[in-house]
């Protein structure tokens, strides 16, 4: 959501920041879910009557640093990023080897017949 300063559709003219806002949706209807994501997003405007309520909103929106506009600050974050899958990375190795060469190690008896799982 792209936020200004102001309930005007002059104040609308320049945009202050946006607002990410994440939803978890369960669709029983697959296609229609496809559908719905090539349409385009709906437009919604955030208004804040005072400049200090359009601050908060924007600092907890965007946070202290804009990660979009390059910096140092923005470069080594990235690196940080980077390096924090670094150490992640041999645990997903494991992990996908482990389900790659899974043998059946629990029981399950269905109708009758046992399978290894």
């Amino acid at each position: 959501f792209p936020l200004f300063y102001g309930e005007l559709a002059e104040h609308r003219k320049k945009q202050r920041g946006t607002m990410t806002v994440r939803m978890r949706i369960e669709w029983n209807d697959i296609r229609g879910a496809m559908i719905k994501g090539i349409k385009p997003s709906i437009t919604n405007y955030v208004s804040c009557s005072k400049m200090i309520d359009y601050q908060v909103a924007h600092y907890t929106t965007e946070g202290v640093h804009d990660y979009n506009k390059w910096s140092m600050t923005t470069f080594t974050k990235h690196i940080e990023e980077l390096q924090s899958y670094e150490k992640v990375l041999p645990y997903l190795q494991e992990a996908g080897m482990t389900l790659l060469l899974w043998r059946g190690h629990h029981p399950v008896v269905v109708a009758g017949k046992t399978f290894n799982l």
